[in-house]
């Protein structure tokens, strides 16, 4: 009989290993579209970016290496850790970022743009949460102040569920990082699940292991375009890609350009 395979609950998501692998195989994929994309609109914006969420600095190191203005926070420190290590290589002194969860953002400042890219902020589970952080954005926008926040829809999950999918990758160093993942997406809550082994291969032994449980919550189009109006934007644009293509109904992905309105 085939052994199934077990995990435990782990609710903190990006740590040592699912970072490596996620710089690995997910910063090369679209890369020119996406720093192009965020690009136009940093070069419009008439003052400071944020970029929340920013994780390993996909979008907000290259920003800065092209003299923007922009400063991120995150919850993952590993993730940070490597945007530090990778500021370093093209900068002196410390950088322009924080550990925070978006759920606790506030500060003094106003920005001219702030953008959420990759669906991190379907991390935020909790409706009453993702409303607040929207309005929070909102209130630390200048007047004309964009949000740039890209949205995986309920139409973006494909392939099979519940069966074990295992993918492996090699470091610079030789060094391989395999996972096995089983993934799961519940209609009823629109909450897609992911639990994950990760394991460190050195010589063909396991050197190291991290398991992890991802959840993201997946939006109907109709759904954000309503937490949006409500937490006072005005929707200007929604892409269903890089390219400025319009999102269709069923697109897995939207890009939303919303601007604050003014009370």
């Amino acid at each position: 009989m085939r052994k199934k395979l077990r995990f435990c609950v782990v609710n903190k998501t990006y740590n040592t290993l699912s970072t490596q692998f996620y710089e690995l195989v997910k910063t090369a994929e679209n890369a020119d579209a996406e720093i192009a994309f965020y690009t136009s609109y940093a070069a419009q914006a008439s003052g400071p970016i944020l970029e929340p969420m920013c994780g390993s600095g996909r979008v907000l190191l290259p920003l800065l290496a092209r003299g923007y203005a922009i400063e991120g926070f995150d919850a993952s420190a590993a993730m940070l850790a490597v945007l530090r290590e990778k500021y370093k290589l093209i900068n002196e002194g410390p950088a322009p970022v924080w550990q925070q969860f978006m759920q606790q953002f506030g500060n003094d400042k106003k920005y001219a743009l702030i953008i959420i890219p990759f669906g991190s902020f379907g991390l935020i589970l909790d409706r009453t949460e993702a409303a607040a952080a929207l309005r929070t954005l909102r209130e630390h926008l200048l007047p004309g102040g964009r949000l740039i926040i890209e949205i995986d829809t309920v139409h973006s999950v494909n392939g099979p569920q519940k069966v074990v999918r295992r993918a492996s990758c090699r470091r610079d160093d030789g060094i391989i990082i395999g996972v096995r993942a089983v993934i799961a997406y519940d209609e009823a809550t629109q909450l897609f699940t992911s639990r994950s082994c990760y394991d460190l291969q050195q010589n063909g032994v396991t050197i190291a292991t991290e398991e992890e449980r991802f959840e993201q919550y997946l939006y109907r189009r109709d759904e954000f375009d309503a937490l949006a109006q409500s937490a006072g934007f005005t929707i200007l644009a929604m892409y269903g890609n890089y390219a400025h293509q319009a999102a269709t109904d069923e697109a897995p992905l939207v890009l939303y350009v919303l601007e604050a309105r003014q009370s």
